[in-house]
């Protein structure tokens, strides 16, 4: 069974984001993949908590399917930065420096993070 399908959304996507760093993939050089692994994973993410087709959608179509009432503009911006650089690297063979490669990881957890449900809307499924 696909634990993505099991698992709230926020737990899955954390343990993906926990194997994509175990795997030190930009420090080997594979810094497509690690965008492309990342990226993925925040796109599922986005698909599996706001029930939007993020695995479809361009960075713009997100950042606009994500308005005020879904998420907050603070965390959209680093949201952002993060989908238009994977798009550099994954098409335009950008190389982002250690810094960058860095904090990839960190924005897409701490926006996890802070758009997961509250324990309260965990504790109330539907019977």
């Amino acid at each position: 069974k696909d634990l993505k399908y099991i698992l709230p959304p926020h737990i899955w996507a954390l343990q993906e984001l926990d194997k994509i760093k175990q795997q030190k993939l930009w420090q080997n050089g594979n810094v497509k993949l690690y965008y492309s692994q990342l990226s993925d994973v925040l796109r599922s993410y986005i698909e599996l908590r706001f029930k939007l087709p993020a695995m479809e959608q361009t960075t713009e179509e997100i950042m606009t399917s994500l308005h005020k009432g879904v998420v907050k503009q603070k965390l959209k911006e680093p949201l952002h930065q993060f989908l238009s650089m994977s798009d550099f690297v994954k098409f335009a063979k950008a190389q982002p420096d250690l810094n960058d490669n860095e904090n990839a990881i960190h924005i897409i957890q701490d926006f996890i993070n802070q758009t997961k449900p509250l324990e309260k809307e965990q504790t109330e499924k539907p019977k």
